[in-house]
């Protein structure tokens, strides 16, 4: 989600009828992300650079908000912070039902560029 290419085919398909479910995991930082890289590469995974880990996780919340969430029909944005999947919030373009506002503002604080 870090990327924007995803939008442009996301609105072809709705234009071509598709409906459009997005689920959106999310961790509390890019701290946190990046314990999450340092594990894989223990477990003989890729590495990321720290400052590609810090610029993805900003830039996917950010087109989270300002792309993906509005292009979406329905959504759902979870929390693995912990390791067990918690839902945020969910919603459609019109009305969302916010689960844990701590968090939701959190994230929608960390999407601000």
């Amino acid at each position: 989600m870090s990327s924007r290419t995803f939008a442009l085919f996301l609105q072809q398909c709705k234009a071509r009828g598709y409906r459009v479910v997005l689920f959106y995991v999310s961790l509390s930082s890019a701290e946190l992300a990046m314990q999450r890289v340092a594990l894989r590469v223990r477990q003989g995974g890729h590495d990321i650079p720290t400052a590609d880990v810090h610029r993805r996780f900003a830039r996917s919340l950010h087109n989270l908000f300002e792309l993906y969430l509005p292009l979406a029909d329905s959504w759902t944005v979870l929390n693995n912070a912990s390791g067990a999947l918690e839902i945020i919030a969910s919603g459609t373009p019109r009305r969302a039902s916010v689960k844990d506002s701590k968090k939701w503002l959190q994230l929608q604080t960390l999407a601000q560029p």
